[in-house]
């Protein structure tokens, strides 16, 4: 297959396990993609490790686009490609990653310090990696548009069964990498500008940490509802600062 654009991309495209790496390498060898350089990076198992190994390559390297795959554990039966756009970790801190286009499901995962051996572990989630976390910390401070994608593959009682890592992994060669690369290789980086939210500090007179909280729950508003918050603002600038951050609270009480 070929791909054709003006502006020629450099895509990082990141995996855990040697496994993942493998079957996702192979499927994208396959295919003839000209107007795009791939590269490719394994990160290995853990939070540690992912930040140190992203942190050393984009040190010297400046992909255009960040795309991470790999197998994650889950509730039940195998189910289908998901996008990650809400992070929590062990110690119920929180990130948010960008909808920069929507490939997959829409779904949340819980970032554990060590392998899921019981549902307990999940917490309130239903899926859950070693990973995600780490990604997201790293790329935002590089301020790389991205996708992270997880297969859910592992099952909680068998995630600690290395016998089976191969097995999970190959499953990763079922996704559609031609229309991936499409949907990354079109992707218009100027949509992934910050966008200017200084109307809302000027109105309600915000603090500077007042400030960046806010600037968390304006993104976290748009992941949730997929509207425009500035629509959120017009409806509700008549409110105090107290009601309208109330009344924000009252969207976010429906997130679990």
């Amino acid at each position: 297959m070929k791909f054709f654009n003006e502006i020629k991309m450099r895509i990082l495209v990141c995996a855990a396990h040697p496994n993942e790496m493998k079957s996702i390498k192979s499927s994208l060898k396959s295919l003839e993609i000209f107007d795009a350089n791939i590269d490719f990076l394994q990160l290995w198992m853990g939070s540690y490790e992912t930040i140190h190994n992203l942190t050393k390559y984009l040190e010297k390297n400046k992909p255009d686009f960040l795309v991470n795959i790999w197998i994650c554990w889950q509730r039940g039966d195998y189910g289908e490609l998901i996008q990650i756009w809400r992070i929590i970790n062990s110690a119920d801190k929180e990130l948010l990653v960008p909808i920069v286009f929507e490939y997959a499901k829409i779904s949340s995962i819980i970032c554990l310090e060590s392998m899921a051996r019981i549902l307990d572990d999940l917490r309130w989630e239903d899926y859950a990696d070693m990973e995600s976390y780490g990604v997201e910390f790293i790329a935002s401070k590089y301020q790389i548009p991205r996708l992270i994608l997880k297969l859910p593959a592992d099952k909680i009682w068998q995630g600690f069964d290395k016998s089976l890592l191969k097995t999970s992994a190959d499953k990763l060669s079922h996704i559609d990498y031609k229309d991936l690369m499409g949907r990354i290789i079109n992707f218009d980086k100027a949509q992934f500008k910050p966008k200017d939210n200084t109307y809302i500090q000027q109105a309600y007179r915000f603090t500077f940490q007042e400030f960046e909280i806010m600037k968390f729950k304006i993104n976290k508003y748009e992941a949730l509802t997929k509207k425009d918050f500035k629509n959120f603002y017009e409806l509700n600038k008549y409110l105090t600062k107290i009601d309208f951050l109330q009344e924000l609270e009252k969207i976010f009480s429906f997130d679990s």
